[in-house]
């Protein structure tokens, strides 16, 4: 009876023995699943940040992030317990991935998930006027918005905001090429400011996000008088007249010399706001007019580095 008790209780043991050595441990099992739903949750400035499921069992998770492709250079690697995570994205406008393991207690590794994430657009840059003119309200205004790297990437759109110079809000416009030629009221023979930014539409298996850079600094433009008519008074003078500009303060005419790329201002003479009219010698050859206004306390005045060509007239 003894034997018999003995031999039911070895046997008890080995299938004890054999249960544990067949059936998997909860946490072997689930950590060496790889995180699920890997998805980009937002970008603001530098940082961008992503999301995924919890692996069941997984005590870490270890975070690469690389530019471009998923064998590209390393920007950053980490260990988080949590399930999102945010990094300093060392470029903006740029396409990075991020690749997300799980991490069991006795260190073993799932498969690496790995998607394709995006941080700010570039903050648009380079804003100037390619023509305009000032006796209309269709500026054509064009800007730059992204670099020329492998991995940076084109935006998806732009939002134009336009002020008075007085910084009073006449429109924001969006558009998804990098200019914008519209009509825009209370600009004709007047001054504006201009602040532009950019944005980029991601698209995640959970659904499409819409990231932004930030708005560029405002840009003012002060428009150029065009010479309206031009009048010869005997043989050495001629009469060049313009339409009044906005705000004006003063306008100074320049003698212009040199050809396109290399045009060259030479002052000579500044006139009052209430003067659109002025006889100049012909010996001049051509001459520009050039407005400087003055708003609430503020002097801005034409530049020809931020206009694509500027109005002249011979003499």
């Amino acid at each position: 009876m003894k034997l018999g008790k003995r031999v039911v209780s070895l046997l008890l043991a080995l299938a004890l023995m054999v249960t544990l050595v067949v059936v998997p441990s909860f946490e072997s099992k689930a950590y060496t699943e790889y995180p699920k739903n890997l998805v980009q949750t937002s970008a603001s400035g530098n940082n961008v940040s992503f999301k995924w499921d919890a692996v069941a069992g997984a005590t870490s998770y270890s975070i690469t992030i690389t530019i471009g492709t998923t064998s590209g250079q390393i920007v950053k690697t980490d260990s988080t317990t949590a399930t999102s995570y945010t990094f300093a994205a060392p470029y903006r406008g740029f396409r990075y991935y991020a690749l997300v393991t799980a991490v069991g207690a006795d260190g073993t590794t799932s498969a690496t998930a790995y998607l394709s994430i995006y941080s700010a657009p570039m903050t648009p840059g380079n804003i100037f006027v390619y023509s305009w003119k000032p006796k209309t309200n269709k500026p054509y205004i064009e800007w730059a918005s992204y670099s020329s790297d492998t991995y940076s990437y084109v935006p998806s759109g732009y939002e134009v905001k336009v002020t008075t110079l007085a910084g009073k809000k006449i429109k924001t416009y969006k558009t998804t090429s990098r200019y914008l030629n519209k009509a825009i009221s209370k600009i004709k023979n007047a001054g504006f400011k201009v602040q532009i930014r950019s944005y980029a539409n991601v698209t995640n298996s959970a659904g499409n996000i819409t990231i932004w850079s930030d708005w560029s600094k405002a840009k003012a433009f002060v428009p150029q008088p065009q010479p309206k008519s031009r009048h010869y008074i005997g043989s050495s003078t001629s009469t060049v007249t313009w339409n009044k500009i906005k705000n004006a303060k003063s306008y100074t005419i320049y003698k212009v010399t040199g050809s396109y790329g290399n045009y060259k201002f030479k002052k000579y003479k500044k006139v009052g706001a209430g003067t659109t009219s002025i006889t100049v010698p012909r010996s001049l050859g051509s001459v520009t007019i050039v407005p400087e206004v003055k708003v609430k306390g503020k002097k801005y005045k034409w530049n020809k580095k931020d206009f694509g060509y500027f109005y002249g007239v011979s003499v």
